[in-house]
């Protein structure tokens, strides 16, 4: 995951259970901040990589090195708290950042939210941690998904439903019509262009992308969610349906 200033960690946040002061937010402002997509892994475990957000946001005001910063976090319905990611984009720039999302711990009931917050300088702060929780709540909330886990995520069952979720409302693009499922088969960081510059985000090893588009000499894919390319040695196709209910995870990706 990318955050931000190579604020790099696991996938999820420890729950916390007291946040004590929430950090000094001097500087904020990003604008125009929503959701554009919500993919579900329906072989989570209803706790780790539960699915992957994608997010749309412009930059206005420079809260550290030029970029703009804005903090996305998952929670379920009785408030306890999952993974926090940080996305910096430079000011007057369009980021379109996206991620795997998840809990360290299993929540407890569902629906799921996701919000998406406008925050200041993260100097010194990790974001998979309770001040980054903080840092993130002290913020301007810019945009909230509510979803159901249920049925896409089976392994979610069981929780109690609190509030049923409204249904999905996206203002971001639609997945085209001929994208492809691929599985990432080793960690790999994305370009802006084929054989061109890191963008600082990377693909994990298991996760699951959509291709739109395939470099001309064959050897580059451009993700969906991601924004940008990676090698096509670095994927391993798969079927539409990888993932869901009853199709079988390739061994060594089980749980993640």
């Amino acid at each position: 995951m990318r955050r931000g200033f190579a604020i790099v960690l696991g996938l999820c946040l420890v729950v916390v259970l007291t946040l004590g002061a929430a950090p000094s937010q001097s500087i904020r402002a990003a604008s125009s901040g929503s959701f554009t997509g919500f993919t579900p892994n329906a072989a989570s475990g209803c706790v780790f990589a539960i699915g992957n957000y994608a997010i749309q946001f412009t930059g206005t005001v420079a809260d550290l090195a030029g970029d703009d910063y804005v903090s996305v976090v998952l929670k379920d319905a009785s408030g306890i708290y999952g993974d926090v990611d940080f996305w910096g984009v430079a000011v007057s720039s369009v980021g379109t950042p996206g991620d795997l999302t998840g809990f360290n711990s299993a929540p407890a009931s569902r629906p799921f939210t996701l919000e998406l917050y406008d925050i200041g300088d993260p100097t010194g702060v990790t974001a998979d941690s309770p001040q980054g929780l903080a840092l993130t709540l002290a913020g301007t909330l810019m945009a909230s998904y509510t979803f159901d886990p249920v049925p896409a995520v089976p392994a979610c069952s069981p929780l109690p439903l609190v509030t049923p979720a409204p249904p999905a409302s996206f203002s971001g693009p639609s997945l085209p019509a001929n994208s492809n499922l691929v599985l990432i088969t080793g960690d790999i960081g994305v370009q802006d262009a084929p054989d061109g510059q890191p963008t600082g985000r990377v693909m994990k090893t298991c996760q699951t992308a959509f291709v739109v588009e395939t470099s001309s000499d064959g050897k580059w894919y451009r993700l969906f969610v991601m924004g940008g390319w990676i090698p096509v040695a670095a994927t391993q196709d798969v079927a539409e349906a990888y993932g869901q209910a009853g199709f079988p995870v390739i061994p060594g990706c089980e749980g993640k």
